[in-house]
Parts: C-alpha cells; sequence; structure tokens
C-alpha cells in the first residue's frame, strides 16, 4: 500500500509465508492504520508465497526470481529517491 502522503518516509516489506506466516493481517493492519495517523509516507508490500531469504538465489528452492526482481526494482528505486546526491 502506497499511503501517498508525505512526512518521514518508511519502506517497508512484508512477507506472507507459503509455508508459515510470520506477521498475522491484524497486526499489519494496525501498522498500516499507525502510519497513515502519523502522515508517514510509506509502503507495505506483500511478496504471497514466498520464504524468508526468498531474493538470495543460494537459497535453492526459497528463491523466488520474479519476487526477488519486483523487490530488488522497488528497493532501488527507493534509494535512487532518497538516497541520490543533490547537486548545489
Amino acid at each position: 500500500m502506497d499511503s501517498g502522503q508525505k512526512g518521514k518516509s518508511c519502506w517497508l516489506f512484508g512477507k506472507k509465508l507459503f509455508k508459515k506466516q510470520l506477521a498475522e493481517q491484524k497486526m499489519v493492519d494496525d501498522l498500516d492504520q499507525h502510519l497513515k495517523n502519523l502522515g508517514t509516507n510509506y509502503r507495505i508490500e506483500w511478496y504471497a508465497d514466498t520464504d524468508h531469504g526468498f531474493v538470495f538465489p543460494k537459497r535453492g528452492s526459497i528463491y523466488d526470481k520474479a519476487s526477488a526482481e519486483k523487490h530488488y526494482e522497488r528497493l532501488l528505486s527507493l534509494f535512487e529517491r532518497n538516497l541520490k546526491r543533490k547537486t548545489l
């Protein structure tokens, strides 16, 4: 979700695990509402049917190429928008 609000930035990546769910939906919903109330610019992403470490090719069957590419594309975009050195 993208709050579309300005303010402090926060980027959260969540995993809804195929075998085990690390965060219950209510917990994520509560966090989502709290960040909205604070006016935080944030994004929560769920990568369905992935396991912890899904972005690392050496993790064997846990690696999920499509999800990993999406994750890194979004993460690098975040870095580009927020960490790029501004010219004076």
